[in-house]
């Protein structure tokens, strides 16, 4: 929401810790499956979700012009100087 509202598009940030997300979530979908319980993985994955969605919401409000494949905080800031940044091929293709 807070994308449209500033930008008028869609959020594209692809931040790398959000994949990294993606991975603990997978880590405790196996979990549960294999041993019916959620487990400490589980509270781990859920609270590094929050951490990811707030870090994407940081860099909403840092960036002053909409860009895609911002990894991070720390590149958004970079990106606010009017410095260009260099993107991982890996993870921001």
């Amino acid at each position: 929401m807070i994308s449209y509202l500033r930008f008028k598009k869609e959020v594209a940030t692809h931040a790398i810790a959000s994949k990294f997300w993606t991975l603990t979530i997978l880590a405790s979908v196996i979990q549960i499956m294999l041993s019916c319980k959620a487990g400490i993985l589980f509270q781990f994955a859920f609270y590094f979700g929050l951490a990811t969605r707030l870090e994407i919401i940081l860099i909403l409000f840092i960036i002053r012009n909409w860009y895609n494949d911002v990894p991070s905080v720390y590149h958004a800031v970079q990106l606010r100087k009017g410095r260009e940044i260099k993107r991982n091929r890996l993870f921001n293709g």
